[in-house]
């Protein structure tokens, strides 16, 4: 992994300084440039002695009055803000969306409820998503790569129908130079052109004024800056992409910025009145990026922390943690979170059976049992908890599998048609019996019609079920029948279940579906091949050219897509022949493609539809 900037930016707020900084992919981080202390307000003849507060950061995990990693905290006198905007309630505060609250320390003594005054959300990343990388879960918005797993939440769409051309709003976890995280993504009605990101300043030329986000130029030559810029300092920036053609996932945008702020954390903003609070404590969860050279520093979300006297972290990177800071700012104490945000299996299904002491739920005769962490989700945007389940009821589970019992990560109560057309089953097999195999109590009948990738690889079926044994992790992808049956149309088996850490280890750089050359084929580079072995890769994008001098190819997001005799072709939701399907493209058409990657890094096509 290269090795990034990872400076301390020192940034006092409403008297209290938030330490922010830059942190990457990298086992190896530069010292601090220093620490300051915090102004404590202080009282005199006729003041009012301050309250003493911890700030918190975390991820909304349910309602009643909010959940916030799994922590419940009251909210009868709050005052949200949220995306800038004063709030009365919590209407606009979601499941999935990272917050930042403010509590008084009297309540934070274990005896009584934890009772929040002050609830501050701002998105991290709004934009037009211009690219999907879906076998990697990566898409591109505003510019920057954003990774989606089975915790993350979406609000009116779903990781299978959100489309390029849409607008959404995105919650989550900034990882230095590396994908960024999120917790929460929200389809958007708003159609104006601004977009907003983060990211760490490099490449910075005061004379042009432009610098980089990762693999994204930032113009600020007409842009209102809140304070000086440099290198390695964690920035927002709003403003309009003015080169949007090139923008596979991973590659390079221009955004002409409107505004540069710095970036700090949610905690940042929360306390308005500087004269009746005294901090005594941050709590920050986040992802564990980096540690100093002598890991006398840590970087959780990009941000460095120094290490109070005596204390020692040894955890992997990538790893979910909560960080509890001074009110000097130093870390007194780090928790291992991982166990909340991790996925061992995803199912579908109507539920069954629900006991109340202990809570839980049982859907294809098996048991999943809730704990504190839970999410709890709703496909219609209402608040939901375990008294809102019925037995009868729709719903999606992601779980992992802690002390022997199968624990609720996510579950989402659904209503719409997505419950019988986008079904994703994932787990270990648990019984094969010639083609039919067993998934968290379904039963998958392997045909010669499924698509069979190992480890990303496109195989036949027999080479399939060669590979297949009673402990395998697969993941399967298809539809409900009117029977409610599952129809069965892809099924991979993978390395391992999904983590923050498996997933970010094995992206030492930012990757792009268009210039990722790692993951070569079986070396089979004939255009005019019928084999379908390879690395395989679902992406859609546009159209960026026709290539007419050479009808067996077309460029999607400026990556070659090749067809052969074996790709099929569709339209409108219609099957068609590859004469009909060319004669329909035109460039800017929002295309979606299943192919594997050749060596060249152009993609050979199994399926090409048009949206």
């Amino acid at each position: 992994m290269k090795r990034v900037c990872q400076e301390i930016i020192l940034m006092p707020l409403a008297l209290i300084a938030i330490l922010s900084g830059c942190g990457g992919g990298s086992s190896s981080a530069g010292q601090p440039s220093g620490t300051t202390t915090p102004v404590t307000p202080t009282t005199g003849v006729g003041q009012v002695t301050p309250t003493n507060v911890v700030t918190k950061s975390g991820v909304i995990t349910g309602f009643g009055s909010i959940y916030l990693d799994g922590v419940r905290y009251t909210t009868d006198d709050v005052e949200v803000s949220a995306n800038g905007a004063s709030a009365n309630d919590l209407q606009a505060i979601q499941v999935g969306m990272r917050v930042g609250v403010v509590f008084p320390s009297s309540s934070d003594d274990g005896s009584d409820q934890l009772s929040v005054s002050h609830l501050y959300y701002e998105s991290d990343i709004e934009g037009v998503v211009t690219a999907i990388d879906r076998s990697q879960n990566l898409l591109s918005v505003a510019g920057v790569q954003v990774h989606y797993n089975d915790l993350t939440r979406f609000l009116g769409t779903s990781a299978a129908t959100l489309a390029v051309g849409q607008r959404v709003e995105v919650s989550g976890h900034f990882a230095a130079d590396l994908p960024f995280l999120a917790t929460y993504i929200e389809l958007e009605t708003r159609t104006d052109d601004v977009q907003k990101t983060v990211g760490l300043i490099s490449n910075l030329n005061d004379a042009a004024r432009t610098f980089s986000l990762g693999r994204l130029t930032v113009d600020y030559s007409a842009a209102q800056l809140a304070g000086t810029l440099a290198n390695g300092q964690r920035v927002r920036v709003t403003g309009s992409i003015s080169q949007s053609t090139a923008t596979g996932v991973g590659t390079q945008a221009v955004l002409s910025a409107a505004t540069v702020s710095s970036y700090a954390t949610p905690v940042a903003g929360l306390l308005p009145d500087s004269t009746a609070f005294a901090l005594l404590r941050q709590e920050i969860e986040g992802v564990l990026t980096a540690y100093s050279d002598d890991r006398r520093t840590i970087f959780v979300d990009g941000l460095g922390y120094p290490l109070t006297a005596g204390l020692v972290v040894t955890l992997p990177l990538y790893q979910y943690v909560e960080i509890h800071l001074s009110a000097t700012g130093e870390v007194t104490q780090v928790e291992l979170e991982d166990d909340f945000f991790r996925s061992d299996g995803v199912v579908k299904g109507v539920i069954q059976a629900l006991t109340s002491d202990p809570q839980t739920v049982s859907v294809n005769q098996i048991d999943y049992v809730f704990s504190q962490a839970t999410r709890f989700e709703d496909d219609d945007d209402k608040s939901l908890s375990f008294s809102g389940l019925q037995v009868g009821q729709n719903v999606e589970i992601s779980f992992a599998t802690i002390g022997g019992q199968r624990v609720v990560q996510r579950i989402e109560r659904e209503s719409g048609p997505g419950f019988f057309q986008e079904v994703e089953i994932k787990g270990v097999i648990t019984s094969i019996a010639g083609s039919t195999v067993v998934v968290n109590g379904v039963s998958l009948n392997l045909t010669a019609n499924v698509r069979y990738l190992v480890h990303d690889l496109v195989v036949s079926q027999s080479q399939f079920l060669q590979t297949l044994t009673t402990s395998s992790i697969v993941e399967a992808e298809g539809y409900l029948d009117s029977a409610g049956n599952f129809v069965l149309s892809k099924i991979e088996i993978e390395n391992e279940h999904y983590s923050s850490s498996g997933f970010y280890n094995g992206q030492s750089t930012v990757s792009g579906s268009g210039s990722d050359s790692s993951n070569d084929n079986d070396g089979d580079d004939d255009a005019s091949s019928s084999s379908s072995t390879g690395n395989y890769v679902e992406i859609e994008g546009v159209v960026t050219s026709l290539l007419s001098s050479d009808s067996a190819a077309f460029e999607l997001n400026n990556i070659r897509i090749e067809l052969d005799d074996r790709t099929t072709y569709e339209f409108n939701d219609r099957n068609v022949d590859r004469a009909s399907f060319l004669s329909a493209l035109r460039v800017g058409l929002a295309v979606e493609v299943e192919g594997t990657r050749r060596s060249t890094g152009a993609i050979l096509a199994l399926e090409a539809e048009i949206e």
